[in-house]
């Protein structure tokens, strides 16, 4: 049962990690991204600031006819991001923490009478 729970664990971080790393932020009401590159988007977004929010959205939030779409993530800056590796990080130390509490050698009670 853990083996499976933590296959899980793995393949859904795999799926979710492939899509978030095709990510790129765009400026709120913008088509295209700030740069085409993951970390170049993020570090461009940065530089930039935001002073009122929103400002910047992991996607495109309008069409190319400029017609909103019906949902978006909205990226804020330090939090989107640093939430996310946090969340990466427990989940990383608890598949840790199986593998390890797994392969422990299990020491059979001694019964003394």
């Amino acid at each position: 049962m853990v083996t499976i729970f933590g296959l899980a664990v793995v393949a859904g971080l795999a799926v979710f990690g492939a899509r978030y790393a095709d990510s790129r932020i765009h400026a709120w009401d913008d088509v295209r991204p700030l740069r085409e590159e993951f970390l170049a988007s993020r570090l461009t977004a940065h530089e930039r600031g935001c002073v009122h929010q929103p400002c910047f959205a992991v996607g495109p939030r309008v069409d190319g006819a400029g017609k909103p779409l019906p949902s978006v993530n909205e990226y804020i800056l330090y939090l989107t991001d640093g939430a996310l590796l946090a969340a990466a990080l427990l989940v990383m130390l608890g598949l840790a923490y199986m593998l390890f509490v797994g392969l422990q050698k299990t020491r059979t009670p001694r019964f003394e009478l």
